[in-house]
Protein backbone atom coordinates (compact mmCIF):
# COMPACT_ATOMS: atom_id res chain seq x y z
CA UNK A 1 0.00 0.00 0.00
CA UNK A 2 1.51 3.46 -1.03
CA UNK A 3 -0.10 6.91 0.13
CA UNK A 4 0.51 10.02 -0.92
CA UNK A 5 -0.80 13.38 -0.04
CA UNK A 6 -2.76 15.26 -2.90
CA UNK A 7 -2.29 18.63 -1.04
CA UNK A 8 -0.93 20.58 2.07
CA UNK A 9 -4.38 20.88 3.22
CA UNK A 10 -6.09 17.54 3.27
CA UNK A 11 -6.44 14.21 1.22
CA UNK A 12 -4.25 11.43 0.15
CA UNK A 13 -4.35 8.91 -2.64
CA UNK A 14 -3.62 5.32 -1.85
CA UNK A 15 -2.50 2.59 -4.23
CA UNK A 16 -2.15 -0.86 -4.40
CA UNK A 17 -4.83 -1.57 -1.86
CA UNK A 18 -7.74 -4.32 -2.92
CA UNK A 19 -10.89 -2.49 -0.93
CA UNK A 20 -12.42 -5.77 -1.57
CA UNK A 21 -9.96 -7.91 0.58
CA UNK A 22 -9.38 -5.84 3.59
CA UNK A 23 -6.04 -7.32 6.04
CA UNK A 24 -6.76 -5.95 9.79
CA UNK A 25 -3.42 -4.30 9.49
CA UNK A 26 -4.67 -2.18 6.02
CA UNK A 27 -7.51 -1.36 8.09
CA UNK A 28 -5.83 -0.05 10.57
CA UNK A 29 -3.24 1.28 8.06
CA UNK A 30 -6.23 3.50 5.87
CA UNK A 31 -7.89 4.62 9.39
CA UNK A 32 -4.48 6.13 10.64
CA UNK A 33 -4.49 7.70 7.14
CA UNK A 34 -8.23 8.73 7.29
CA UNK A 35 -7.29 10.93 10.42
CA UNK A 36 -4.16 12.67 9.01
CA UNK A 37 -5.37 12.97 5.62
CA UNK A 38 -9.32 13.64 6.08
CA UNK A 39 -10.16 12.82 2.32
CA UNK A 40 -9.16 9.55 1.03
CA UNK A 41 -9.07 8.41 -2.83
CA UNK A 42 -8.61 4.87 -3.97
CA UNK A 43 -8.94 5.04 -7.73
CA UNK A 44 -9.06 1.61 -9.84
CA UNK A 45 -11.60 0.05 -7.54
CA UNK A 46 -14.00 -2.46 -8.99
CA UNK A 47 -16.71 -2.46 -6.12
CA UNK A 48 -20.18 -4.15 -5.88
CA UNK A 49 -22.78 -3.14 -3.64
CA UNK A 50 -22.04 -5.58 -1.36
CA UNK A 51 -18.34 -5.22 -0.92
CA UNK A 52 -19.28 -1.33 -0.69
CA UNK A 53 -21.39 -1.92 2.37
CA UNK A 54 -19.18 -4.76 3.91
CA UNK A 55 -16.24 -2.06 3.16
CA UNK A 56 -18.63 0.40 4.99
CA UNK A 57 -18.94 -1.98 8.23
CA UNK A 58 -15.71 -2.28 8.13
CA UNK A 59 -14.93 1.39 8.26
CA UNK A 60 -17.09 2.22 11.60
CA UNK A 61 -20.89 0.89 9.71
CA UNK A 62 -23.44 2.83 7.97
CA UNK A 63 -24.86 5.89 9.26
CA UNK A 64 -28.90 6.86 8.65
CA UNK A 65 -29.94 8.50 5.24
CA UNK A 66 -33.37 9.76 5.79
CA UNK A 67 -35.05 10.62 2.89
CA UNK A 68 -32.80 8.90 -0.21
CA UNK A 69 -33.95 5.75 -1.06
CA UNK A 70 -31.05 2.49 -1.09
CA UNK A 71 -31.07 0.32 -3.17
CA UNK A 72 -33.32 -2.86 -2.87
CA UNK A 73 -30.98 -5.47 -2.27
CA UNK A 74 -29.05 -2.89 -0.06
CA UNK A 75 -30.99 -0.25 1.25
CA UNK A 76 -27.75 1.45 3.09
CA UNK A 77 -26.05 1.70 -0.47
CA UNK A 78 -27.31 5.23 -1.81
CA UNK A 79 -27.09 5.47 -5.67
CA UNK A 80 -26.80 9.02 -6.74
CA UNK A 81 -27.54 9.49 -10.12
CA UNK A 82 -27.96 12.66 -12.42
CA UNK A 83 -28.43 13.25 -16.08
CA UNK A 84 -25.81 15.65 -17.93
CA UNK A 85 -28.89 17.54 -19.08
CA UNK A 86 -30.59 17.75 -15.22
CA UNK A 87 -31.79 21.28 -14.41
CA UNK A 88 -32.94 22.55 -11.23
CA UNK A 89 -33.18 25.28 -9.02
CA UNK A 90 -31.69 22.85 -6.33
CA UNK A 91 -29.83 20.24 -7.21
CA UNK A 92 -28.78 17.34 -5.15
CA UNK A 93 -25.47 17.97 -2.95
CA UNK A 94 -24.82 20.94 -4.67
CA UNK A 95 -23.05 23.98 -2.90
CA UNK A 96 -20.91 23.58 0.03
CA UNK A 97 -22.33 20.92 2.72
CA UNK A 98 -21.70 18.86 5.46
CA UNK A 99 -23.37 15.44 5.00
CA UNK A 100 -26.81 15.12 7.24
CA UNK A 101 -25.67 17.86 10.01
CA UNK A 102 -29.50 18.22 10.68
CA UNK A 103 -29.14 14.90 12.20
CA UNK A 104 -28.58 14.59 16.32
CA UNK A 105 -25.55 12.61 15.42
CA UNK A 106 -24.52 13.03 11.85
CA UNK A 107 -21.95 10.58 10.13
CA UNK A 108 -18.47 11.55 10.58
CA UNK A 109 -17.58 10.29 7.10
CA UNK A 110 -18.98 9.50 3.88
CA UNK A 111 -18.15 6.62 1.61
CA UNK A 112 -18.61 7.86 -2.09
CA UNK A 113 -17.81 5.31 -5.24
CA UNK A 114 -17.98 7.12 -8.39
CA UNK A 115 -18.85 5.08 -11.56
CA UNK A 116 -19.58 7.34 -14.01
CA UNK A 117 -18.21 10.69 -14.27
CA UNK A 118 -18.55 12.97 -16.56
CA UNK A 119 -15.47 14.23 -19.06
CA UNK A 120 -15.57 17.94 -17.40
CA UNK A 121 -17.71 19.38 -13.92
CA UNK A 122 -19.46 17.07 -12.00
CA UNK A 123 -16.76 17.84 -9.08
CA UNK A 124 -16.52 17.05 -5.62
CA UNK A 125 -14.63 19.15 -3.23
CA UNK A 126 -13.88 18.73 -0.04
CA UNK A 127 -12.46 21.67 2.63
CA UNK A 128 -10.20 21.18 5.84
CA UNK A 129 -12.53 23.47 8.54
CA UNK A 130 -10.14 22.38 11.05
CA UNK A 131 -7.75 24.60 8.96
CA UNK A 132 -10.53 27.17 8.23
CA UNK A 133 -10.99 27.69 12.07
CA UNK A 134 -7.77 27.99 12.57
CA UNK A 135 -6.68 30.56 10.04
CA UNK A 136 -9.88 33.04 11.99
CA UNK A 137 -8.62 36.06 14.06
CA UNK A 138 -9.43 35.19 17.85
CA UNK A 139 -12.29 38.07 17.89
CA UNK A 140 -13.90 36.28 15.18
CA UNK A 141 -13.80 33.34 17.35
CA UNK A 142 -15.06 34.60 19.97
CA UNK A 143 -17.91 36.20 17.96
CA UNK A 144 -18.98 33.03 16.45
CA UNK A 145 -18.85 30.67 19.74
CA UNK A 146 -21.84 31.37 21.25
CA UNK A 147 -23.85 31.59 18.22
CA UNK A 148 -26.38 29.02 16.94
CA UNK A 149 -27.24 27.60 13.54
CA UNK A 150 -30.28 25.97 12.11
CA UNK A 151 -29.28 22.78 9.96
CA UNK A 152 -32.19 21.81 7.70
CA UNK A 153 -32.98 19.34 4.89
CA UNK A 154 -35.94 21.83 3.59
CA UNK A 155 -34.13 23.59 0.75
CA UNK A 156 -32.85 20.32 -0.89
CA UNK A 157 -36.44 18.58 -0.36
CA UNK A 158 -38.49 21.44 -0.78
CA UNK A 159 -40.56 23.87 1.50
CA UNK A 160 -43.61 22.00 1.46
CA UNK A 161 -41.71 18.35 2.37
CA UNK A 162 -43.06 16.10 4.65
CA UNK A 163 -38.95 15.94 5.00
CA UNK A 164 -38.56 18.64 6.86
CA UNK A 165 -35.83 17.21 9.82
CA UNK A 166 -34.06 20.23 11.57
CA UNK A 167 -31.34 20.77 13.85
CA UNK A 168 -30.57 23.61 15.56
CA UNK A 169 -26.74 23.63 17.10
CA UNK A 170 -23.53 25.80 17.91
CA UNK A 171 -22.13 27.56 14.65
CA UNK A 172 -18.91 25.99 16.37
CA UNK A 173 -18.78 22.56 16.69
CA UNK A 174 -16.77 20.86 19.31
CA UNK A 175 -15.90 18.11 17.06
CA UNK A 176 -12.48 16.64 18.30
CA UNK A 177 -9.79 17.21 15.39
CA UNK A 178 -8.94 13.70 14.05
CA UNK A 179 -5.70 12.50 15.29
CA UNK A 180 -2.78 9.67 14.01
CA UNK A 181 -3.24 6.37 15.78
CA UNK A 182 -0.11 4.56 16.66
CA UNK A 183 -0.52 1.46 16.41
CA UNK A 184 2.34 -1.27 17.29
CA UNK A 185 1.74 -4.78 15.86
Amino acid sequence: MRIHPLTGALGAEIENVDLNNLTDQTRKQIEIAFHEHLVLVFPGQSLTPATLLALTHELGGPGETPYLQGLADYPDVVPIIKAASERSPVSFGSGWHTDFTFQSEPPSRTLLYAQQTPPHGGDTLFTNLYLAYDALSEGLKNLLAPLNSLHSATRSYGPNSTLQNQLENMVITKQPRPLPTTTTS
